[in-house]
């Protein structure tokens, strides 16, 4: 880039005032100064002073604007050193002058353009090969590699170039003039035309920190080598953010990276001698900060390398906060203050403002989420069932590319509820409780949305789940109650609590003494119902139990009896009948002994199953004691018996 060295001095003729000579209004990336001939160099800051022999640098791709104290202002491009020797009071006259240099590249000088101005400001700019007097109005000076000089007058003061070898020429508004090294001034000329900007957006949507281009075209001019032209940050174009020069084919331009605010471009056409034509009228363009707000709080998700244009990934239900005055939507006949993001793909917007003047806005992709219910404890999706009249859960798994919310809506048609929407414990799962009433159709389509009804008068379904319905399966047949001629099989665990004055012992070898309480039992039993009301048992009981003195001593029981039973699927019944208890163990224990008694008891049976039953039982049992009293004992127990031949079994009613 073409590096300026421009210096500001004063005439020699004048008397120096007290206070600082400039001011910088404006720094785009790196600008450096030194306040003062003695201060050390530092990073520049806008509204930083510059005193007599100050200097403000540019680096590349930098642009800076100094205001002098008769509010004449320098414009300074890239790779721009600007060194202040100082304003002076010209005699006889009632304005500020100043002296400037330039060695080479450009500089746009304005004197008494800028509001509040007034149009008397002089100056005084040395080149290589001129020297420029100006009054007033807005010019422009370049000088390339071999020192040439081209001076532009595009305002409305006076220009007035004198070769250094030569020549005077006075430069009108929307002429040019060139001066070579070593040569005289050359007749001034007409400068390029001045390009036109074709309609188009003015305003255009961003996103912070993503999203934030401007863009516009210029209609062609035919003499044009080239185009060149400037963003700024204020309409006189003082705070130029982006100075770019493209070739004759480029006759558009689109900036990026700039903060949601007002800019105002120009443009000039530049010939293939490099003249400049008088810059455009600014066009103003604004960049408005929107919000993708996602459902839940979903933020978009953005490519790692979308270049200066990526394009945001939402989930479904994102919606397009925009600031008043502005309406999108996917065509001019569908615009809303708030659009949504439904359906999977890329959307474009047409966005306009309330005055129907188009507005630019960016594309939006939302992915394809694909669905699927399960039974919740099934390893894939697949097509589920719910039965009318009963409660079903389901797991519903959503597949997606990106995060999606914790909050999931179902919609369902007539006779069909949502009962509940309960997120599970893996992302993007959850469990649905549905009823389906009488008349529910056979097949029936799930609404997915992530957007909580009554949000939107707008359809928010992005997705459907397939559920089908079905009747209940006829009811199983009741096991039959009890029937003639049944034989019951069964066994059974239990607990009994043997008497401490049993007479369970062997007197010539053994002493008496308590058993531990309770202790388990084994039972095994089988019975014969020649009738459905009664029956006869036989039953056996093991019982490992341990004496007082923590002997193994192990109690037995065999016991004939007689069973009563209501004939219903949960049977009630009674026990009684005759009964040996006996203890087999070691002298040091009991030793062996049997006694004869009798027992009473009840309980209750369940068929399960025409071949399954159930039982719980309780009885007493009642032993010779010790000495010549009555033992008392009592069992508990609960088991399973196999019902044979049962006529009905399999058979349904």
């Amino acid at each position: 880039m073409l590096g300026v060295l421009l210096m500001v001095a004063g005439p020699r003729s004048a008397s120096a005032h007290d206070g600082p000579d400039g001011k910088i209004t404006h720094k785009h990336n790196e600008v450096r100064k030194q306040p003062a001939a003695e201060a050390e160099w530092q990073d520049a800051q806008v509204g930083d002073l510059v005193y007599k022999q100050g200097r403000v640098n540019t680096l590349d791709s930098s642009t800076a604007a100094v205001v002098f104290r008769d509010d004449g202002s320098v414009a300074m491009r890239a790779n721009t050193l600007l060194i202040v020797y100082g304003h002076h009071a010209l005699r006889n006259k009632k304005v500020i002058a100043m002296d400037a240099e330039l060695e080479r590249g450009a500089l746009r000088a304005r004197l008494g353009e800028l509001e509040g101005g007034s149009d008397d400001r002089q100056a005084v700019i040395a080149t290589p090969s001129a020297k420029t007097d100006l009054e007033g109005g807005n010019s422009l000076l370049k000088v390339d590699d071999e020192g040439t000089s081209r001076i532009h007058n595009h305002g409305d003061g006076n220009t007035t170039v004198s070769g250094k070898a030569g020549g005077r020429a006075k430069v009108a508004k929307g002429m040019g003039v060139k001066v070579k090294k070593a040569k005289r001034v050359a007749k001034p000329i007409p400068l390029p035309p001045t390009p036109t900007w074709l309609d188009g957006p003015r305003t255009f949507l961003s996103v912070s920190g993503r999203i934030s281009g401007i863009r516009g075209s210029w209609g062609t001019i035919s003499a044009a080598q080239s185009y060149f032209f400037e963003v700024a940050a204020d309409v006189e174009g003082v705070e130029v953010l982006s100075a770019i020069e493209v070739p004759k084919s480029v006759e558009n331009f689109e900036v990026h990276g700039l903060l949601a605010g007002d800019y105002h471009v120009r443009v000039a056409s530049v010939d293939d001698d490099q003249f400049e034509s008088i810059p455009s009228d600014a066009v103003s363009v604004s960049l408005v900060d929107v919000e993708l707000l996602g459902p839940g709080g979903v933020a978009p998700t953005w490519p790692e390398d979308g270049g200066l244009s990526p394009v945001p990934v939402v989930v479904p239900g994102t919606a397009l906060s925009l600031p008043a005055g502005i309406r999108c939507g996917p065509s001019p006949e569908q615009l809303d203050a708030r659009p949504l993001f439904i359906q999977a793909g890329r959307h474009e917007l047409y966005c306009e403002d309330d005055a129907g003047a188009p507005v630019a806005s960016f594309p939006v992709e939302v992915p394809n989420i694909g669905s699927g219910l399960r039974d919740p404890d099934a390893a894939e999706a697949e097509l589920v069932t719910v039965i009318r009249g009963q409660k079903a859960t389901h797991e519903l798994a959503l597949d997606s590319s990106v995060p999606l919310p914790s909050e999931l809506y179902i919609s369902a048609p007539d006779e069909v509820t949502v009962e509940s929407v309960v997120p599970g414990e893996t992302a993007g799962t959850w469990e649905i409780t549905l009823l389906a009433g009488p008349e529910a159709p056979e097949q029936v389509e799930l609404g997915l949305s992530f957007v909580a009804p009554g949000e939107t008068e707008l359809d928010t379904v992005f997705a459907t789940a397939s559920v089908t319905i079905v009747d209940p399966d006829e009811p199983e047949p009741e096991p039959e109650r009890p029937e003639r001629h049944m034989v019951e099989v069964g066994v059974a665990g239990g607990l009994m609590l043997l008497s401490p004055n049993h007479g369970l012992y062997q007197y010539s070898v053994a002493e008496h003494q308590a058993f531990h309480r309770p202790a388990g039992e084994v039972v095994l039993r089988a019975g014969y119902y020649p009738i459905r009301w009664a029956g006869v048992e036989l039953a056996g009981r093991l019982v490992p139990a341990r004496a007082e003195n923590d002997e193994r001593a192990t109690a037995y029981s065999l016991r004939a009896q007689l069973i009563g039973q209501l004939p219903y699927r949960v049977t009630p019944f009674v026990v009684v009948g005759g009964e040996m208890l006996g203890v087999s163990s070691v002298p040091a224990a009991l030793g062996k002994d049997a006694d004869f008694g009798a027992h009473l008891g009840g309980g209750l049976k369940f068929y399960v199953t025409p071949k399954l039953a159930l039982r719980l039982g309780v009885s007493g049992m009642f032993h010779e004691g010790l000495g010549d009293r009555l033992s008392a004992h009592l069992e508990a127990d609960l088991g399973l018996s196999v019902v044979l031949g049962r006529r009905s079994a399999g058979r349904k009613r």
